[in-house]
C-alpha cells in the first residue's frame, strides 16, 4: 500500500492577472503572468514544458500576453494529484472566474510584492469568498526585484486590509503567506531568504506542501446531495489517508484513488486497491452507490475529440459507454447522451480514463445524444435535481453584429451570411456564460452583451480569424432601473499607471469625463498611479488615448463597482473624421496631402470606397477627400531624382475602433481588414439624413 495515491483536495485557482503593473520591459515577459508559475509547478511535477505559458495555448492569449479562458490541468506530486485551474485576471473575463468557482476548494492568490494588491486581485478574491469553505493561500510574487521589495510588515498590512475590505470571515483571516519569484522558478515560506534571493532556483515544492497541509479534502459522502454549496459544506469532514497509515482509500479531487495505468496509457481500476477495509470500505460503498451527478463548468473543442465538457463530479461513478441524463438550470430534461471518452489534461497532454468518481474534475466527450451547455447537470437518474451554479455578474456593454454591407463584401471571408454569423454567436454563448446573444426584432442583426470592450473585441477577433465578415455597431452601456424607475448606469473603478510626465494631461482628461479621482501616487521610477471612479459610458476611448499618449506603456485595469443614477453626458472630445469620397485603391500621391489634415488609418494600395473612414481629422468637423487619385504621367523625367513619398498611418485594432466610432458609424470586419465607415455611405444621402436629424 506504500504506492497508494493519496489524492488531496486541491482544485487551486491560480489567478493569472494582468494587474501587476510591470513597467520594466525586461521583467514583463518573464514574470508578468501567474501562468509562468503554473509552468514551474508543471515542471516540478515532472511534466515536460518545452514552451513557456503552457496553459495559455490560444493564439490570442499568447499574442496579448493575457489569460482569456479558464483551463484545468492535473499535476502529480509525490502521491498526491492536484487539479490546477488557471483563470483570467482581467475583469472583462470575470465570467471565466465565476463559472469555475464550482470546481475549486482552495485558492492560491498571487500578489505583486512591489505593487501590492490591485483591483484585479480584489476581483478574484471577492469571487472566491463566495464559497466560505474555500481556503486561501497568499503568494507574494516578483521577489526577483530586491531593490523595490517592501518591508514584511507593509506586505502583511496590505494583505490584511484587502481581506478586511472584502469582509472575509474570521476563519479565513489566518491565511499562510509564501514568497516567490515565478521568473526564477522558486518559492519559500521564509521572507528573509526571499528578500536576499537565497532560494534554490526551479524549486516550488513549498507550494505543493502548503496546499497539502492547508487545504481540506473534498471527500463527498452520500449525504452530500443537492447543490454545490450543500456539497461544499461537507468538505473537510474527512482527511486524506497518507503513507503507511493507509488501510483504505479516500476518493478526492484529482481522480479516484488506487488507479494504475494500462499499456495504452489509460487509467484502469486496480481491484486490490478498490476494496478497502473497515469504515473506509463503508465510505467507499456509499460513494460508489449514490447516483452520478456532475455540474458542467467549461465547454471546449479538443482537436480530434470534438466537443468536451469539464466539470466536478459531486456523487457516484461514471464510465465509458454510460447513458446519462442532461438537465438545464430549471431542472428540465434536455435529453440524454452517451459517454464516449473520459480524460484529464496534464499540461496540454490528454490522459484517458475508463471511469471517474465523486470529487474528480474530468473532461467528457460524447458519441451521440444532446450536447450539454455550461451550468447543465449530468446525472444517472432523472430523479436527481439540477445542481445550482454560482451566480454570474450581468453584462455591462452591448453592440450589434450584422452582415457586411460594404461594397467589398465577400472578397475576404468565407462566412458572410447573417445566419452563419448567428449560428457562430449562439455556439459562443453556449460556451461562454458571460456573453448573451439576442436576435433583433427586425431579424437583421444580433445583439451581443458582454463585460467590456476587451471581451467583445476578443470575441470579434476570434470570428474574424475564423473567416467571418461582419458589420459592428458602436457599443452602448446596458442601463437598469431601480424600484423607483430611475435609470441606473454601470460605474467602474479604474487603476491607471502612466509615466509621470503626462500625468497632469491625463488627470485633466479624466476630469472632463466626470471621473472621480480617488488617489494619486508617484513612485520612484517616474510613474504615476491613478485610482478613479468613472461611469463606464464616459470611459469609452480612454484606453486607446492612454495607450497613445504613453507610447504603449500605460496599464489600465478596471472592476465593476456599482450601478448609480445616470449622470449627464460629457461633451465628446473626439475630432472629426476624414471620409473617402471615391471607390478604388489608395495611392501615395493622394494620401500625401491628406495626411497633412489628420492621422491616417490606411496606407497606399489599400482598397477603399465612398463613405469609408480613412483618418481622423485634426479639427472637429468631418471632411471628404479623394484618396484614389493617380499621379499624372509626365513625359519628361528627371533621371537624377526619384521622389519618395512616405505615408504614416495608424494600425486600427478592433478595440480601438470600438472606442473610436460614434453612433452614425460602424466597423467593417473581415479576415483581412478592420476599417471604420459611415452607416450611410453615399455622400448626398448622408447630408440629407443629417439635415433631417437637425431639423427634428
Amino acid at each position: 500500500m506504500n504506492n497508494l495515491l493519496k489524492n488531496h483536495s486541491v482544485n487551486n485557482l491560480l489567478k493569472s492577472h494582468n494587474m501587476n503593473y510591470i513597467l520594466n520591459e525586461h521583467n514583463m515577459c518573464a514574470a508578468q503572468r501567474v501562468t509562468t508559475l503554473v509552468d514551474k509547478l508543471l515542471k516540478q511535477g515532472g511534466e515536460e514544458t518545452k514552451n513557456e505559458r503552457v496553459m495559455d495555448h490560444n493564439d490570442l492569449e499568447k499574442e496579448r500576453g493575457i489569460t482569456i479562458m479558464s483551463k484545468v490541468t492535473r499535476i502529480k506530486y509525490d502521491d498526491y494529484f492536484f487539479n490546477i485551474v488557471d483563470t483570467p485576471g482581467h475583469s472583462d473575463f470575470g465570467g471565466e472566474v465565476e463559472r469555475v468557482l464550482n470546481l475549486i476548494d482552495g485558492v492560491c492568490l498571487i500578489i505583486d510584492v512591489v505593487e501590492g494588491p490591485k483591483n484585479q486581485t480584489k476581483f478574484v478574491l471577492k469571487k472566491s469568498l463566495l464559497n466560505p469553505k474555500c481556503k486561501i493561500i497568499v503568494i507574494m510574487n516578483k521577489f526577483d526585484k530586491p531593490s523595490n521589495i517592501k518591508k514584511k510588515e507593509e506586505i502583511e498590512n496590505e494583505i490584511f486590509d484587502l481581506f478586511a475590505e472584502l469582509n472575509a470571515p474570521d476563519e479565513l483571516m489566518n491565511y499562510p503567506i509564501l514568497y516567490a519569484s515565478a521568473k526564477n522558478g522558486w518559492c519559500t515560506d521564509n521572507f528573509e531568504d526571499a528578500k536576499q534571493n537565497k532560494c534554490a532556483h526551479n524549486n516550488v515544492l513549498v507550494i505543493f506542501k502548503k496546499m497539502i497541509e492547508y487545504f481540506d479534502s473534498p471527500l463527498k459522502l452520500s449525504s452530500c446531495s443537492g447543490n454545490p454549496s450543500d456539497v461544499d459544506a461537507k468538505i473537510g469532514s474527512q482527511k486524506s489517508i497518507t503513507g503507511d497509515d493507509a488501510n483504505g482509500i479516500t476518493p478526492s479531487v484529482g481522480g479516484s484513488l488506487g488507479r494504475d495505468t494500462s499499456k495504452d496509457g489509460s487509467l484502469v481500476e486496480d481491484p486490490s486497491k478498490r476494496h478497502p477495509c473497515g469504515e473506509d470500505k463503508e465510505v467507499e460503498a456509499k460513494i460508489m452507490s449514490e447516483p452520478f451527478r456532475m455540474l458542467v463548468s467549461l465547454i471546449d473543442h479538443q482537436e480530434g475529440v470534438g466537443v468536451t465538457v469539464t466539470g466536478k463530479i459531486y456523487g457516484g461513478v461514471i464510465k465509458k459507454g454510460d447513458t446519462i441524463i442532461v438537465k438545464n438550470e430549471e431542472n428540465k430534461v434536455k435529453g440524454t447522451c452517451v459517454i464516449k471518452n473520459i480524460f484529464y489534461m496534464k499540461g496540454r497532454k490528454i490522459e484517458n480514463a475508463n471511469f471517474a468518481s465523486a470529487g474528480d474534475i474530468v473532461n467528457i466527450s460524447f458519441s451521440k445524444g444532446v450536447t450539454p451547455s455550461v451550468n447543465d447537470t449530468l446525472s444517472s437518474e432523472e430523479s436527481v435535481s439540477s445542481l445550482k451554479a454560482r451566480p454570474i455578474d450581468p453584462p455591462v456593454l452591448c453592440l450589434k453584429i450584422s452582415q457586411n454591407t460594404s461594397p467589398l463584401t465577400g472578397k475576404d471571408g468565407k462566412h458572410i451570411t447573417l445566419s452563419s454569423i448567428g449560428n457562430r454567436l449562439k455556439r459562443e454563448a453556449a460556451i461562454n456564460v458571460a456573453i448573451e446573444i439576442n436576435e433583433s426584432e427586425k431579424k437583421d442583426s444580433y445583439e451581443v452583451k458582454g463585460r467590456g470592450e476587451l471581451q467583445l473585441g476578443i470575441l470579434i477577433e476570434k470570428l474574424r480569424r475564423e473567416g467571418y465578415e461582419m458589420t459592428i455597431s458602436s457599443p452602448n452601456v446596458i442601463y437598469t432601473k431601480d424600484e423607483k424607475g430611475n435609470l441606473l448606469e454601470p460605474v467602474e473603478e479604474f487603476h491607471i499607471t502612466i509615466p509621470s510626465v503626462i500625468s497632469s494631461t491625463v488627470i485633466e482628461k479624466l476630469n472632463t469625463r466626470k471621473a472621480e479621482i480617488v488617489d494619486i501616487i508617484n513612485d520612484d521610477n517616474d510613474n504615476t498611479f491613478i485610482k478613479c471612479i468613472c461611469p463606464s459610458r464616459n470611459f469609452f476611448g480612454m484606453r486607446s488615448y492612454l495607450r497613445d499618449v504613453s507610447k504603449g506603456t500605460s496599464i489600465i485595469n478596471s472592476e465593476l463597482r456599482e450601478y448609480k443614477k445616470k449622470q449627464a453626458s460629457y461633451r465628446s472630445d473626439r475630432n472629426g473624421v476624414i471620409i473617402s469620397s471615391s471607390n478604388g485603391t489608395t495611392t501615395a500621391f493622394s494620401l500625401d496631402p491628406i495626411q497633412l489634415k489628420g492621422n491616417l488609418f490606411v496606407s497606399e494600395n489599400y482598397p477603399t470606397y465612398e463613405g469609408m473612414i480613412i483618418g481622423e481629422h485634426f479639427l472637429s468637423n468631418d471632411i471628404e477627400m479623394n484618396a484614389v487619385k493617380v499621379k499624372p504621367v509626365q513625359h519628361l523625367r528627371n533621371k537624377g531624382h526619384e521622389e519618395t513619398i512616405r505615408i504614416n498611418h495608424k494600425n486600427v485594432t478592433i478595440e480601438y475602433a470600438l472606442s473610436f466610432i460614434q453612433d452614425d458609424e460602424e466597423i467593417e470586419v473581415t479576415p483581412k481588414r478592420i476599417v471604420m465607415r459611415k452607416k450611410i455611405l453615399n455622400t448626398e444621402q448622408r447630408k440629407t439624413a443629417n439635415r433631417k436629424a437637425k431639423n427634428g
